[in-house]
């Protein structure tokens, strides 16, 4: 039985955060949806981080549709994954000092 009882928190504890609210799931209207998932607009506590990186990969790509996969600060810096409906794989955008240090595409090059 305790064996049983040990195995069951994890699981508790791993479905308490799970979110049954449909009012707060990523529907069509507010999250498109890329090769890599969902996407969204930038905002958040890297908003800023976030707004710079779909700029650059706009500008870089020309494409439409750019949104914000995910996005990690660190001291080093900022870095924002992002997609869009084309793009067979994301793009990795790094921010620092408030200013785009790099921009790359994570996928294979010869897909561009």
């Amino acid at each position: 039985m305790r064996k049983f009882v040990v195995a069951a928190v994890p699981l508790v504890l791993a479905l308490a955060g799970c979110n049954s609210d449909p009012s707060t799931a990523p529907t069509v209207s507010n999250a498109a949806m890329t090769a890599n998932g969902p996407t969204r607009a930038p905002g958040g506590p890297n908003a800023g981080a976030e707004d710079l990186c779909v700029k650059a990969v706009q500008q870089q790509t020309n494409a439409s549709g750019v949104g914000v996969i995910n996005s990690e600060f660190s001291e080093a810096a900022t870095q924002v994954m992002v997609g869009f409906p084309a793009a067979q794989a994301p793009w990795r955008c790094l921010v620092s000092g408030g200013r785009v240090t790099e921009v790359t595409y994570t996928g294979s090059e010869g897909r561009l």
